[in-house]
């Protein structure tokens, strides 16, 4: 009789100990993507439906593409995003999104291909350290916010293949920069 009470308990137990290694056994990559979902605003509901500890981020050995186009996402991007590091291309045009770029952006993303933010609202200053990024195929920052100098070491990228800047009555940008790209897209 005693067996009959512990044995479902113990089966309780042990549930609840399987759920709480499974949160604590979240990746790096996962955590970064629920930190995303948790900071946007996803009217709706792609996040929602589409992501998940237990659904679509469940298994990411190498996580290298994010594309989010036309999604009508909104909100700041956090920190933690930019932690995903065998990210290579980050693609999150035409949403609502906003905030800086970590001035650490390359470090955290080395095998970083394309950065493509386009009509979003972005802010600040282009990160310097943005030359370091050197397998940076294709940067466009179009119809954002961003302030400030151009860094100019952008040109140094020898892979760089497209630049888009866009015009001043979005991006408030000055100075030049040389590149020698095989598609020239850099706006002004």
């Amino acid at each position: 009789m005693l067996l009959f009470y512990f044995v479902p308990a113990l089966l309780r137990c042990f549930m609840a100990s399987l759920a709480m290694t499974t949160v604590k056994n979240i990746t790096t990559d996962q955590s970064a993507l629920l930190a995303f979902k948790a900071h946007i605003a996803d009217p709706y509901s792609v996040l929602t439906k589409n992501w998940s500890v237990s659904y679509s981020i469940g298994e990411l050995p190498n996580l290298i593409a994010i594309f989010m186009k036309d999604n009508y996402l909104s909100g700041s991007i956090p920190s933690s995003f930019y932690n995903i590091s065998s990210l290579k291309m980050i693609r999150l045009s035409s949403n609502s999104l906003s905030g800086s770029l970590p001035n650490d952006l390359c470090n955290r993303l080395p095998s970083l291909e394309q950065l493509v933010l386009r009509s979003n609202g972005f802010f600040g200053q282009i990160p310097l350290s943005l030359s370091k990024c050197t397998q940076l195929q294709h940067l466009w920052l179009e119809h954002n916010k961003f302030t400030g100098r151009l860094p100019e070491n952008i040109g140094n990228l020898s892979k760089l293949r497209s630049l888009v800047l866009g015009h001043k009555a979005h991006n408030s940008l000055h100075g030049m920069v040389l590149v020698f790209l095989r598609h020239i897209c850099v706006m002004s």
